[in-house]
């Protein structure tokens, strides 16, 4: 059974006031530690350093007691997968974020949906994209593809995507405290339909939750992928999540030989994978049982191991 028809109305809105809740301090986080201008991608690094134990800690309180344990990944990569198609732009990056939910039920049968996000920086809920925009025409028609880096395997993609699977997330430049900002939700993240004219029309907080509650985002088989997409979703889990690289601007990484330059396209992958399971006597803390470890490091690049949460 999925999430979302395990919990009440009020428990559904505790899972969207925890996800935003972590957004909001990640996006401060940002802002405070930047040394110059803080980029979109600093803003997607510390929603994955910060926001996720924050996310898992809030979610964990609501769901501990169906019996549910969460587990929680953020990885925020060095390596760039870049795609080609037949376009002037190409070759472009896939994606700023993917999130995977995978939720798996007493019986072992498990449920997954997976979401490709591109990040976009707005002052306003909105961003006009240019008419040849090379994203756009990705995220909108999705042409059939292959990967350029020697790391993904060649092979012509066709994902027959229709939007489920793909979206874009505007990021609020400045920091405001959530009385000031007017987005939805007050939230400094919203999410976008793939158009010329990105408005955000719903919190990505709300995003997050619905993917983790089934509601949102595109079934994905990661054990016997059967297409192009659910085949493409456990790649990038295997190979791209395995990578990390560091942010100076916020200072994840004191050295300054780590210039902006030697990172281009960065990737994020964040996922969530939740578990029914039968509860003991114990606190909440020690039923669930919290832990920070390591992601292996394979980029050849360099960067230091990005720390994840894991609540399992």
């Amino acid at each position: 059974m999925e999430l979302g028809k395990q919990l009440s109305a009020m428990e559904a809105e505790r899972i969207y006031s925890g996800a935003n809740s972590a957004i909001w301090h990640s996006h401060h986080e940002a802002s405070h530690h930047s040394l110059l201008t803080t980029r979109e991608e600093d803003y997607v690094a510390t929603l994955i350093r910060v926001g996720t134990p924050l996310l898992a800690a809030r979610w964990a309180e609501v769901l501990a007691p169906h019996g549910v344990s969460i587990r929680i990944s953020g990885v925020f990569c060095h390596a760039r997968p870049q795609v080609r198609f037949a376009h002037p732009g190409s070759p472009i990056e896939l994606a700023d974020l993917l999130i995977v939910h995978r939720h798996t039920a007493k019986t072992k049968r498990s449920v997954c949906r997976a979401l490709l996000v591109q990040a976009k920086m707005s002052d306003d809920g909105t961003h006009v994209l240019a008419s040849n925009d090379a994203q756009l025409h990705l995220f909108t028609t999705w042409p059939d593809f292959n990967f350029v880096d020697r790391s993904m395997d060649p092979a012509v993609r066709k994902l027959n995507e229709k939007g489920k699977g793909s979206r874009y997330a505007l990021v609020r430049k400045a920091h405001d405290f959530p009385e000031d900002i007017s987005w939805p939700d007050q939230s400094p993240w919203a999410e976008a339909k793939a158009a010329l004219l990105l408005e955000g029309t719903k919190s990505f907080a709300r995003t997050l939750g619905d993917m983790l509650l089934g509601r949102d985002g595109r079934p994905t088989n990661l054990i016997r992928p059967t297409n192009d997409w659910s085949r493409l979703i456990a790649e990038l889990l295997k190979i791209t999540g395995a990578k990390t690289f560091r942010r100076s601007n916020i200072r994840l990484d004191p050295k300054p030989r780590l210039t902006e330059t030697e990172f281009p396209g960065e990737r994020t992958l964040f996922m969530a994978h939740s578990k029914s399971f039968t509860s003991a006597p114990g606190s909440l803390m020690s039923i669930l049982g919290v832990n920070f470890l390591p992601i292996s490091q394979t980029s050849s690049g360099g960067g230091d191991n990005v720390g994840s949460l894991i609540v399992s």
